[in-house]
């Protein structure tokens, strides 16, 4: 009789996306990705919860999303998304392969870099300022229901020639849209809740982590200085990788994200 023999089931890749941000984020990494793969992008706005610990609810929306079966799992993080991602990773390192950060900000207590951060004045007004921020969400959502094409331009209005090349592209344009519509006008409080979580001391996660580790940073990113994953790579014990992507930024680093590096 012959033996049954079981394809592999196709690797799956579990996207965090970033704060502002959507599921259409993902939209920028889906090319980089080996062919047959599964991306699932979870709405990591929809798995906050009023008094819950921001790692326990993300991992039971990872728990509730990937399938139980023994495809390998790799999970990416971009941006804010870096600190879901690194919950996950250590909260289930028995179903975790690998782990992805792309442009990871990482916890502001590991370094001097807000002067460096261009979402300064959103982080201060998180941490000592709650109902300023509180505020200063709903006005931005106010103005990306009347100018949402103005509120995009101003957030990339001190970006270098590879994001502005990106915002020629409609498809980026309109990601942009779902991104900043999901965190100001669907989701505002849940959005300020993971703000809130990211400008606490989150670094104790760090060390938990045990799969191998790739970083993607570029070298002129004005959101997360590229001190931040040199910072990461001194907290997680384990193997670490940082690609450099040369003048790359925030988002066009995320379009450069490649699994086979």
């Amino acid at each position: 009789m012959r033996p049954i023999t079981r394809e592999p089931s196709a690797p799956i890749y579990y996207f965090c996306h970033g704060v502002p941000g959507s599921p259409a984020d993902a939209e920028l990494v889906v090319d980089g990705l080996p062919n047959g793969a599964k991306l699932l992008t979870p709405n990591l706005f929809e798995a906050t919860k009023v008094g819950s610990e921001l790692g326990k609810t993300v991992t039971a929306q990872f728990d509730e999303m990937v399938p139980d079966n023994d495809a390998p799992v790799y999970v990416i993080g971009f941006s804010i998304g870096a600190m879901v991602a690194c919950h996950i990773a250590a909260n289930r390192p028995e179903r975790v392969k690998r782990l992805s950060l792309i442009s990871p900000a990482a916890p502001l207590q590991m370094g001097e870099f807000l002067p460096q951060m261009a979402g300064a004045p959103v982080f201060k007004m998180a941490e000592k300022l709650p109902l300023v921020f509180a505020g200063a969400t709903m006005l931005q959502g106010l103005i990306l229901w009347m100018f949402p094409g103005f509120l995009i331009k101003s957030l990339f209005a001190k970006s270098g020639w590879q994001e502005k090349e990106l915002l020629k592209e409609a498809s980026f344009r309109q990601a942009m849209k779902q991104s900043l519509d999901n965190s100001y006008r669907r989701y505002p409080w849940d959005y300020r809740r993971i703000v809130k979580a990211y400008v606490r001391d989150w670094s104790g996660v760090l060390e938990q982590i045990k799969c191998p580790v790739d970083l993607w940073h570029g070298t002129k990113d004005s959101w997360a200085p590229m001190e931040m994953s040199e910072a990461l790579i001194d907290a997680i014990p384990g193997e670490c990788e940082l690609h450099k992507i040369k003048d790359g930024e925030h988002y066009s680093t995320l379009a450069k994200y490649c699994v086979d590096g």
